[in-house]
């Protein structure tokens, strides 16, 4: 056998060797502690956390822990690591206190019994008897639950700080650069619109756009009540900053309450707590917004620290509102963008038209010289011959047997809105499938002979306004069109942020029948939701930047540490060959290029 062939055969033995099934493996099982976590990737978290002096504004804030025992940051420390662990009810911490290993490290678990004890505490007992089905009542907060709102506060003023330092720095590398190649000295003035800048950059960093938006946690709860969904839940009523990519507050609430109820005296309880660095604010809202007091009080600013509060809020499509956009000249209609559709009879037409409405409704008109509101329509085509008649799709079962979640919802949306266009009176005649028995969606009209969904958006923002403060940075001035489009940015990005929370991380849970025990825990996910986003934000690759707990759970959360101690001290060992390593040294370096917000 040539010697070539030899060799051949001996390394496809070798192959065959090192690919054999093994025989009995000898198992090993040592007394004591290995001083191994499966969390070292949460340490990151834990340094975040204090570094942005959570731990002294928590006890200061809340304070309902002052004796001996956990500290309020204990137990709130202890709840955000379990919650980005992946933990999701209060028993979970008997298990993250055994696996976690990071008392040596300063960071105490307590015991289930003591954070039910301490949850206990947020609830305010003499508002009960105001609770109840068929009752629109909002429970007020005890000194306890309120404390959380000057803690997102905080984490606010964190952000901020960390953004206008690295527009300076960037100012600064901008600069240096600039005189390199000028060939000046360092000395001369900064050119306009690099290190000149600086300041104006940080004040635009401070305005800050208010996406408030409700959502439903259903339960079974013996303390929970039906909402109109015909589920019994709790409601949370969120406030969301989009340039910090942080929740500013949550408001707790039974789920039978309006949705809209109190948007006001919520709006002023942010607006109190809102850090001294934050110059300028807006507003976002769907439907649930549109409310007199709401409107008028932003318009008129009757804010005494922020005067006129610019807002973009969804109109409801009322009877009156419809009459105004049926008066709109089809030449007035524009196209909202440069996207555009093929009907089934060839007509191509823009994919969104907006137009302005002339419309004055009377809960906003009872002043004569009082500020003006600017309402605005757009409208999607919809083709009459496809999908009209719901029978044509067949039933949903049988229309994708083998389609995915994503196929099935698109099937059930095109049999809505099947149905919804068979419930318009103009072509009633022209179909047999009607059934006046199914709620018509008032979204759906007839516009020039052509059936459309429309909606509306009040607002007031003026043409001509500086499109910076919106969120535009290419220099151009607000319009119809741009106002539109902000106010449509909060579409999507709110329901995301709900899904996180009750999904991703432990909001979605009940941990008892006490109304204010569920407040402190659903704000408490969502503290743990801002400590994730500061994290990806200031200590991850920019690769990170859209990231959510469920991802860097499996990259970076679950990766194996082990704590030695070793001549008096305390070590964390990582493995940068280790899955997660290279991310926990980049976040570590970050870390200490970060400025402590007591310094």
């Amino acid at each position: 056998m040539p010697r070539n062939a030899r060799k051949s055969q001996s390394r496809n033995c070798g192959n065959k060797r090192k690919n054999a099934p093994l025989g009995k493996v000898r198992i090993e099982i040592q007394d004591g502690s290995s001083g191994m976590s499966p969390y070292g990737g949460l340490w990151p978290a834990v340094e975040l956390f204090r570094k942005t002096g959570l731990p002294e504004t928590i006890d200061s804030s809340i304070g309902a822990r002052r004796g001996r025992g956990y500290c309020d940051s204990d137990h709130v420390l202890s709840l955000v690591l379990l919650n980005l662990a992946g933990g999701c009810a209060v028993d979970h911490l008997k298990d993250l206190r055994e696996r976690l290993c990071f008392d040596s490290l300063g960071v105490p678990v307590p015991s289930p019994t003591s954070t039910r004890n301490w949850l206990k505490e947020f609830h305010n007992g003499a508002e009960d008897d105001k609770r109840g089905q068929g009752r629109a009542f909002v429970p007020e907060e005890n000194p306890f639950l309120s404390g959380f709102r000057r803690v997102f506060s905080r984490l606010l003023s964190f952000s901020v700080a960390e953004a206008a330092r690295t527009a300076r720095t960037a100012g600064t590398a901008e600069t240096a650069e600039t005189t390199r190649i000028a060939g000046t000295t360092a000395k001369s003035s900064p050119p306009r619109g690099a290190g000149g800048r600086a300041g104006e950059d940080r004040k635009r960093d401070c305005r800050i756009t208010l996406d408030q938006d409700a959502t439903f946690i259903e339960t079974e709860g013996s303390g929970s009540l039906w909402n109109y969904e015909k589920n019994r839940s709790y409601q949370t009523f969120n406030t969301y900053c989009p340039e910090h990519d942080l929740v500013l507050a949550s408001g707790y609430r039974d789920g039978n309450v309006p949705p809209g109820y109190g948007q006001k005296e919520e709006l002023e309880r942010v607006l109190s707590v809102l850090p001294d660095e934050v110059n300028g604010v807006s507003l976002r809202s769907d439907c649930a917004g549109y409310q007199t007091d709401l409107l008028t009080y932003c318009n008129e600013g009757r804010n005494e620290r922020f005067g006129r509060i610019f807002f973009g809020i969804s109109c409801p499509m009322v009877r009156e509102f419809r009459e105004a956009i049926r008066q709109i000249p089809e030449d007035d209609w524009k196209p909202l963008d440069s996207e555009t559709m093929v009907l089934k009879d060839g007509t191509v037409r823009p994919a969104a038209e907006w137009a302005e409405v002339h419309y004055f409704p009377n809960s906003l008109s009872l002043k004569k010289r009082g500020p003006d509101y600017r309402f605005f329509a757009i409208r999607d085509p919809r083709d009459p011959r496809d999908p009209m008649n719901p029978k044509g799709l067949g039933d949903l079962g049988e229309a994708a047997p083998h389609g995915g979640a994503k196929e099935r919802a698109r099937q059930r949306r095109m049999v809505e809105e099947a149905t919804q266009l068979c419930l318009l009176k103009e072509i009633e005649d022209d179909l047999d499938a009607a059934r006046p028995e199914e709620k018509r969606d008032e979204r759906f009209m007839t516009l020039g002979g052509r059936i459309y969904r429309t909606r509306g958006i009040v607002s007031n923002i003026e043409d001509g306004e500086d499109g910076s403060l919106f969120g535009c940075f290419d220099g151009e001035a607000m319009d119809g069109e741009r106002i539109i489009h902000w106010q449509r940015k909060r579409c999507g990005k709110s329901e995301e942020i709900h899904h996180i929370l009750k999904d991703e991380l432990g909001g979605g849970h009940v941990p008892s029948g006490s109304f204010g025990a569920n407040a402190a825990w659903w704000n408490i996910s969502a503290l743990a939701l801002n400590i994730h986003n500061l994290l990806k934000r200031l200590l991850l690759p920019a690769v990170y930047g859209r990231s959510r707990p469920r991802t860097l759970r499996f990259l970076l959360y679950t990766m194996v540490c082990k704590i030695v101690r070793h001549s008096g001290r305390t070590i964390l060992k990582i493995w940068s060959g280790d899955r997660g390593g290279a991310l926990f040294e980049h976040a570590e370096k970050r870390l200490r290029q970060l400025c402590c917000l007591l310094e």
